[in-house]
This record gives C-alpha cells, structure tokens and sequence, in this order.
C-alpha cells in the first residue's frame, strides 16, 4: 500500500475506498464499470465501495443512463474531516475529563536510554512556567540550548550548574565544583527541576543502558533543589578565592 494510500486508510477509508477515491480524482466522471477498471477495486465491489464513498462525503453521483460519478474535490473533504476530527476530540477531551481520576505523580518513573532522558528533559524545560534549576554536563548542556535559550526569552528564572564550559549567553551559569574520585567515577550527571513541581535525576550519562527517575514527589525535589543550591553557593565562593598564581 503507498503512502497516499495508507494514509487515507488512519483516515478510515478501506483499501477499495481509497483506491476508489484516488481513481475518482484522476478520472471521472466515471461510471462503476470505468470507475472499477481504473481503480482495480473489483467490479462485485465497486457499488459498494461507492456507496460508502457517498455516505462518507467523498463521492457524488450524477443521475443520468448510465449513473456516473464524481469525488468531492480533495480540499473539501479534508475540511470536512479535520472538522469532524477536532470536534470528536474536545467532545471527548470533556467526556474523559469527567471519567478521569488525578493521576499520584508522587510515584517514580524511570526513563532508559539517552535520547528518552534527553527527550524528556527538552519536555521538562518547554513546559517550565517561572524557575528551572539545572545541574548538568557540558555534553548535555549542547542539547539543550534551544529549549533554555526560548525559556530565558519568556522571562522564566534559570539556574544552571554545569561541569565544563558553557557557550551560553544565559546568566546565572556557575562551573560546578571538582568532584571526589568517587563521583567522578559516576560519570556523567544531570539533574532539573521545574517550576519546583517535578525532579528529573539521571548518572551515568555516558553508559548506553543509562537510566533516569523523575517523580513530583516532594521530599526527592527538595532534596536536589538544597543540593543544586549548595553546589552553586559552593561556586560562587570557590570564584571568590584569590589566585596564588
């Protein structure tokens, strides 16, 4: 099945439908017998296939000896399906609502895989409505950018603590401190909270199987919220040191 084909099937059109359809747009008007020919939607089918094409809006027949056919132009029904879709959904986006029980996101979930963290980080961010803090690798930070630079634009309060230079024209970017041998060997970290509602925690960035938790649970985001904070205070107080160079 091609793609015009195909797509017109998540559409709801069977495959004589919209082998029909498609034929209809080319050649019409037609009459069934022709309309079989073109279409290759076999001729025991083909009054059938329209008649479902006539319910669905798609065709038109022409009364005459013999009946010909004709297709609703392609602009036309996609109208009338993209209208018929919308209101499908907000009718059901109101009847799911009242079925719906709030979801306990005070449970954790884990993310496998760097692109899944990656991914819902970007999400993370996007969704950030006043205060993201950031604590993060260089390697990631690059994958971010576009996500934290719209974030600064739309006025939000951003905290970074990143291990690495940062090309970034954000403020509030403090170099994380030097971790103990045993950290480091951790490898790669990132930590966000947002909006301080949900807390995504992830080492280990630079393994393939790496896992990531995120959770909305209250203890878990206070928790890294007081060690970012502590990380940065640690920051800024280590810049403050004079040099003995």
């Amino acid at each position: 099945m091609d793609q015009t084909l195909l797509k017109l099937h998540r559409l709801g059109f069977s495959e004589y439908e919209a082998k029909a359809y498609i034929a209809l747009l080319k050649y019409s008007p037609v009459t069934g017998y022709e309309l079989s020919k073109n279409s290759g939607v076999p001729r025991s089918m083909i009054y059938q296939t329209l008649q479902r094409l006539i319910d669905k809006g798609a065709a038109l027949p022409i009364m005459g000896q013999p009946i010909k056919y004709i297709p609703t132009s392609a602009q036309e029904l996609l109208g009338r399906l993209r209208d018929n879709y919308n209101a499908l959904v907000e009718e059901l986006d109101e009847k799911l609502a009242q079925l719906s029980q709030a979801v306990d996101y005070s449970y954790f979930w884990n993310l496998k895989g760097y692109s899944a963290i990656i991914d819902k980080t970007k999400q993370l961010i996007a969704d950030t409505k006043e205060s993201l803090y950031l604590s993060v690798c260089k390697e990631e930070l690059v994958h971010l950018e576009t996500q934290l630079l719209e974030l600064h634009q739309r006025g939000c309060k951003i905290e970074i603590l990143c291990r690495g230079e940062a090309d970034l024209p954000l403020p509030n970017i403090y170099p994380a401190p030097q971790r103990s041998d045993e950290e480091r060997n951790l490898g790669r970290w990132l930590t966000v909270i947002s909006d301080l509602n949900v807390v995504l925690i992830s080492e280990g960035l630079q393994d393939k199987d790496c896992i990531a938790v995120w959770t909305q649970n209250a203890s878990l985001i206070t928790i890294s919220l007081r060690y970012i904070k502590y990380e940065m205070f640690i920051a800024q107080k280590f810049n403050q040191l004079p040099s003995w160079e």
